[in-house]
């Protein structure tokens, strides 16, 4: 396995990983809270941080036309801030 931050799209087989990863953020009031079930709708705008094959990040997009986005919501496990895995 790799020990570099990898970065793909979410599917749907990592909306409960997402879920988990923000909770933490939604519970100290980081972060607005988002259902399994908002997730999932969303997917298609989420891309997940890995570290050796965990979700250690997210960051999902809101997409107002072809050429302009706004990033709508970014965590990253606390071990992996300031590691590179946001900006990745």
């Amino acid at each position: 396995m790799s020990t570099e931050i990898e970065v793909r799209k979410a599917s749907p087989d990592d909306v409960e990983k997402v879920y988990a990863l923000i909770h933490p953020f939604v519970l100290q009031k980081t972060l607005l809270p988002r259902s399994r079930e908002q997730i999932l709708k969303d997917i298609e705008f989420t891309w997940v941080a890995l570290f050796s094959g965990e979700v250690v990040g997210v960051v999902n997009l809101t997409k107002f036309s072809d050429l302009l986005y706004e990033v709508r919501g970014l965590a990253v496990q606390p071990q992996f801030q300031k590691k590179q895995a946001g900006r990745a």
